[in-house]
């Protein structure tokens, strides 16, 4: 019989195992050095994995810190962008002041050369009123001189006058036979003597104008008008004239009796130039203006012509005919004067044919 061990089916079976146990070995071996290299990899992974969150951990403490300091830098711009915007309006504000400071140093300027200006007017008018003042002095003296040539020479020139008056009257009586023309020449003597007369009465009362003892004192305009109606009161009821005085008339400081004579020119010129056979029509009245009173005296008479105006206030100056209308042509003169030496003015406005109103104004304060 032969031996187990050595039967070749046998051999063959051991030496299969053999080489199965070795790769079987071989195999443990390899997946052990792969579990090695394995636990190595997952080694340098975690180490790997590690690194990494250690370098985003350091990522987000620098983004943190980043965060902070662009948080930073902002509010610091936002800071430098208000002390910029502070800056800009101080700026402005400086720049503002600035011109102010030039338009009022300008306003300045303008005020010390206007007040250097106005010094040197005020001395220039101061040297101008003290010639004016010399002047008015010598026109007072002047003036004074003409009105007392004018009452002596008033005085003076009626004496011989009203001799030649009665002379030529008693030659006409004396002489009975004295024919037609001779009679009629000396009717043309006796009445020139006469106008001279009234002449030189008129240039007495002319002269005397603001020679009156009473001076300028507060007067009551409605009072000086009724003496004046009063004083025309025959002729105003011989002509039927329609007279109407405004109920509002002012109190003034003049002198009463030459408003008088002012307002009684004024109304009896209006009667006197009314339309023939026609009853006059007369309105006076008064308004306020802003320093004054403005007083008119209207009719509806013949009118004067434009060209005329002026004219009519200068003294000794008629329009018309001694045999149309009587007197001596002094009346509007003597109203001028008057109202020039009350501190106002007068003046005429007429259509011819239709109307005529005499304006004249009063200061509604006025010293003497």
């Amino acid at each position: 019989m032969a031996e187990i061990g050595s039967h070749p089916t046998a051999v063959k079976t051991e030496d299969s195992l053999t080489v199965r146990s070795r790769q079987l070995a071989e195999a443990v071996a390899s997946h052990i050095e792969s579990e090695k290299n394995l636990a190595v990899r997952s080694r340098q992974l975690a180490e790997a994995v590690a690194q990494r969150v250690e370098g985003q951990e350091d990522l987000a403490i620098r983004s943190q810190q980043l965060a902070v300091a662009i948080a930073s830098r902002i509010a610091s711009e936002d800071g430098l962008a208000i002390r910029g915007q502070q800056l800009a309006e101080a700026v402005a504000s400086r720049n503002e002041s600035e011109d102010g400071l030039a338009a009022k140093v300008l306003q300045l300027a303008d005020a010390v050369a206007s007040r250097v200006a106005s010094e040197e007017d005020l001395v220039v008018r101061s040297q101008q009123l003290a010639e004016s003042n010399a002047g008015l002095e010598q026109y007072a003296e002047s003036n004074a001189d003409l009105e007392q040539f004018a009452y002596i020479a008033s005085h003076d020139l009626r004496e011989p006058l009203r001799m030649i008056t009665s002379f030529l009257g008693l030659l006409e009586k004396r002489n009975p036979q004295l024919d037609a023309e001779s009679r009629e020449f000396l009717g043309f003597a006796k009445d020139g003597a006469v106008r001279m007369d009234s002449l030189v009465k008129a240039l007495l009362e002319f002269s005397r104008i603001g020679n009156s003892s009473g001076g300028h004192s507060p007067t009551n305009t409605a009072t000086a008008i009724a003496e004046a109606v009063s004083n025309l009161g025959i002729l105003i009821k011989e002509v039927g004239c329609d007279l109407t005085v405004s109920d509002s008339m002012p109190d003034v400081v003049g002198d009463h009796g030459e408003l008088v004579r002012l307002f009684q020119n004024l109304i009896g010129n209006a009667i006197k130039y009314r339309k023939a056979g026609h009853q006059p029509k007369i309105i006076v009245t008064c308004i306020e203006r802003s320093n004054e009173w403005m007083f008119s005296v209207a009719d509806d008479g013949i009118g004067i012509s434009s060209e005329h105006f002026e004219r009519i206030f200068m003294i000794f100056q008629r329009l018309h005919l001694r045999t149309e209308y009587e007197g001596a042509g002094i009346g509007l003169a003597i109203c001028r004067r008057i109202v020039q030496r009350h501190g106002g003015k007068i003046w005429v406005e007429s259509v011819l044919g239709v109307r005529t109103a005499f304006y004249f104004t009063l200061p509604r304060q006025m010293t003497d």
